[in-house]
């Protein structure tokens, strides 16, 4: 059968919920489902319940068994049973009668798969189920996901970006195993072809897209044009994310703290007061590229040296940043309106120089110079103000499904948020996210799952809107879409409604 483990993940740090379960506790029971040869799929419900929910109706399970407590109230127990019961998925939880059930068998000295057997067995009679998957509950259609990627090919930096055959495989294997059909689709030149041609009805983009500073937003940009559903934040949000000097105007107007910073185009600019040291960087690369320790520089000749070194290798300008001492800190978020925030994750630098930076090289595989810390031994008043800081960016950037945000806690204790990663690394076992999805109980499968679930929820919205105006009933009552999200294009001779504007209004003079 194909079983959803839904659970509330304990928090990330020492404020701990003692209701929530410990990744080692979900895992004792996936494990112990997976010997019985059931196909596991571990679904946190921390956060939004609309997440939850879209991932469940994208990929319905067979029978939901429930460890999760709810998060407040009197009623708080019976939210995800209640919803549950609303998308017609059978399910057992922590209610009295399975405690009991748990209770006796262990009592009587059984093992932990018999006693899940036993429970699997109680809910197939009671809903009338058989222990093989049940294909009615499977979706009608498999999607045909269209995979967008960019291979590497070659060692260095040039291609650093882009993803390894093994990864690529690796997210194909993670999509299909939810019953649907991946179209791999390389972001080449021939992609605006490949793409129109496989009429993928939902698109999993991780493709970093060819040159200029504006390539992560390419993908996006012609799935719109088509009118296909896709993963991840728009071009808008994609465009500006990769402009760091950009990303940092929009989080210092929305007060977010971000070091200060000035753009150099050719070198010879005549240079801000600056508070040294300073760290001179590519402005719209990613990986860490062109950042090593020598890009920590003290006065003015060594910015106008790294930078004309910079501009020169990649061809666009070089960012100078004050250097912020103290702790770094990277940290997951998933969802849309009110993003789940994942365990936090410190980068530990062992034997650091004076100031050290988590460089190209410290983001090799087997690099000896950093180590990882998940999750963060913070304060709890730290845990907050960084999950915070990190779902401000996310709603600043405007970003969807799937973010990683970097910063720092200064020495005073301030933090200031580095930059922001709406397309990150999902290599298995080695992607900063990857590894962070892991101490939240997720594997790489359910990680790939829950990006999924926003595109195919969007997917189905778009198909109940093209219905409604095709019958000329009201279509289902969905929250609106957000800014960039793809939808099914309106009949022939039949104009489009006018997209509401994102921006705010002009201020009056």
């Amino acid at each position: 059968m194909r079983i959803a483990l839904t659970f509330s993940a304990r928090g990330t740090g020492p404020a701990e919920d003692p209701d929530a379960d410990t990744t080692a506790a979900v895992e004792l029971f996936a494990a112990a489902f997976a010997k019985l040869g059931h196909d596991v799929e571990r679904i946190d419900i921390t956060g939004s319940p609309a997440r939850v929910i879209a991932r469940l109706e994208a990929t319905p399970p067979d029978l939901v068994v429930n460890l999760a407590e709810g998060a407040r109230g009197r009623t708080r127990d019976a939210l995800f049973p209640a919803i549950f019961e609303e998308l017609g998925l059978p399910f057992v939880g922590a209610d009295t009668a399975t405690l009991c059930l748990f209770a006796e068998k262990l009592a009587r000295g059984a093992s932990l798969e018999d006693t899940l057997r036993t429970l699997v067995k109680a809910a197939c009679k009671r809903f009338g189920l058989t222990e093989k998957s049940d294909a009615a509950r499977r979706p009608k259609k498999a999607l045909r996901v269209g995979l967008t990627f960019n291979m590497k090919r070659e060692a260095g930096d040039d291609e650093a970006e882009f993803d390894s055959p093994k990864t690529i495989a690796a997210i194909a294997s993670a999509i299909e195993s939810y019953g649907h059909i991946v179209v791999p689709l390389e972001a080449d030149a021939d992609l605006p072809m490949s793409l129109a041609g496989a009429h993928p009805d939902v698109v999993f983009n991780v493709a970093e897209g060819r040159r200029g500073r504006g390539r992560e937003a390419q993908v996006p940009a012609l799935c719109e044009m088509l009118g296909i559903p896709y993963t991840g934040s728009d071009p808008t949000t994609l465009a500006i994310c990769l402009d760091k000097s950009l990303a940092k105007q929009i989080l210092r107007a929305a007060g977010i703290d971000t070091a200060n910073w000035q753009l150099l185009t050719t070198g010879r600019e005549k240079l801000r007061s600056f508070r040294f040291p300073v760290i001179v960087k590519p402005n719209a690369e990613g990986t860490s590229k062109g950042i090593t320790g020598a890009s920590v520089v003290s006065d003015e000749a060594g910015i106008r040296a790294a930078a004309r070194v910079l501009i020169d290798r990649y061809g666009q300008p070089a960012l100078v940043e004050e250097y912020i001492r103290g702790r770094e800190f990277t940290v997951g978020l998933l969802g849309d309106k009110r993003p789940r925030v994942l365990p936090i994750m410190e980068v530990v630098f062992v034997d650091p120089a004076e100031h050290p930076v988590y460089g190209f090289e410290e983001k090799q595989s087997d690099t000896p110079r950093v180590r990882f810390e998940c999750p963060a031994n913070v304060t709890p008043a730290e845990q907050r103000r960084i999950e915070k800081c990190v779902r401000d960016t996310f709603t600043a950037l405007d970003c969807r499904d799937v973010a990683r945000i970097d910063l720092r806690m200064a020495e005073d204790g301030g933090l200031f948020v580095i930059e922001a990663n709406p397309l990150p690394g999902l290599a298995p076992n080695f992607s900063d996210l990857c590894v962070i999805a892991q101490h939240a109980g997720m594997d790489h499968k359910a990680l790939i799952g829950e990006i999924l679930a926003g595109a195919v929820k969007r997917a189905q919205q778009g198909r109940a809107s093209a219905a409604a105006a095709l019958t000329g009933a009201a279509a289902p009552a969905a929250p609106p879409p957000t800014p960039g999200s793809a939808s099914v294009p309106p009949p022939a001779n039949k104009p489009a409604a006018p997209s509401p504007s994102v921006l705010p209004p002009p201020l009056k003079a």
